[in-house]
């Protein structure tokens, strides 16, 4: 603008070309010198040092045209003679963080650790496709509402997680469309067939195979969860929450989506969302300890196999509000009643 501004008190200091129309500068006065030096330019075959206040540097051969638009070669700037703050570069774009031997998985399953882990990665979406399908079903849903809700359980957690690390980051399964066709194939055959095959292989949706599915499946989803939280830079505590909204929050939606009490914040059934935590602060606590990458990712998710088979065995639950501290402390509160009768 400065230079723009200037340059419009030429007007007067220019000749007007027959064929183009241009007004070409062809004078200067002393009073557009400026404080700094540097290179000078030419305008009509004489060298004037056109430097303007901010660092601004114009490359002739300069020319105004009949509106008062400046026109030329490009506009250079140097640096100022006032100090001016840094400015922050902009953010690259995001690109996919790649996996490191570390905390991180092969593209596709093999016999390596971390090829397991893939594929306990593809075993859990199709097992959570499944159960969505199944209890989006039970609330008489039709093929639509049970094939989305079926994929909303399978990639919802995931979602959440990456939308909440933020930086650029899209979900997984738009860089992995295979995790799509996965959830979307096994919810609608789940839809098709589940009666028949149920009835054939004698399967219940809260039978105890299905309850050994689903365990499998959050133990490789709370490592997996927690790989992520690594790889973004974000402290370990947030780390293990990613490992469990990675196998919880699909489920939250699902329930909200349902208008069915959400399993993960209510005691009707034995605790889940705790067993994937401890899964994630395991694999974190065995990361910690430099142990190899098999014992790591073996610490999470026995450690999640383990707590879920405690909690649909022995029913354990959380207190809620009504139960109050007797679930702690119960000869205590049995106590304070026999004294007070």
């Amino acid at each position: 603008l400065n230079a723009l501004s200037t340059m419009a008190m030429l007007a007067r200091a220019t000749t007007f070309h027959r064929l183009t129309g241009r007004a070409v500068v062809s004078s200067i006065t002393p009073a557009l010198t400026c404080a700094r030096s540097g290179a000078p330019i030419v305008i009509r075959g004489s060298k004037f040092p056109l430097h303007f206040r901010g660092g601004l540097k114009l490359r002739g051969p300069l020319i105004l045209n009949r509106r008062g638009a400046l026109t030329g070669q490009a506009i250079s700037a140097e640096a100022p003679s006032t100090p001016v703050p840094p400015q922050a570069p902009p953010s690259p774009p995001f690109q996919p963080l790649p996996c490191s031997p570390e905390d991180g998985m092969p593209r596709y399953p093999n016999f390596s650790v971390g090829g397991l882990l893939r594929a306990g990665d593809y075993f859990g979406t199709f097992v959570f496709a499944c159960t969505g399908t199944l209890a989006s079903a039970s609330v008489g849903m039709d093929l639509m509402g049970c094939v989305v809700v079926g994929c909303v359980t399978a990639l919802g957690g995931g979602t959440v997680r990456d939308i909440l690390l933020g930086k650029g980051r899209r979900a997984f399964w738009m860089d992995e469309p295979e995790y799509m066709w996965i959830a979307l194939i096994s919810a609608t055959l789940t839809f098709f067939f589940w009666d028949d095959i149920s009835e054939e292989l004698g399967l219940k949706a809260d039978g105890e195979v299905m309850q050994w599915f689903d365990a499998v499946s959050l133990g490789a989803f709370c490592v997996i969860g927690a790989q992520n939280g690594l790889r973004a830079g974000v402290p370990l505590l947030a780390c293990a929450i990613c490992g469990m909204m990675t196998g919880t929050f699909g489920g939250v939606i699902r329930d909200i989506v349902s208008h069915r009490p959400v399993r993960i914040f209510h005691s009707h059934a034995e605790i889940y969302a705790p067993t994937v935590f401890s899964g994630a602060v395991a694999y974190l606590v065995a990361r910690a300890m430099a142990l190899p990458v098999a014992a790591r990712i073996g610490a999470g998710w026995v450690t999640c196999l383990i707590m879920r088979k405690w909690a649909w065995t022995h029913d354990v639950k959380l207190p809620d509000f009504a139960r109050g501290t007797s679930w702690l402390f119960p000869s205590f509160r049995r106590r304070v009643k026999e004294a007070a009768e």
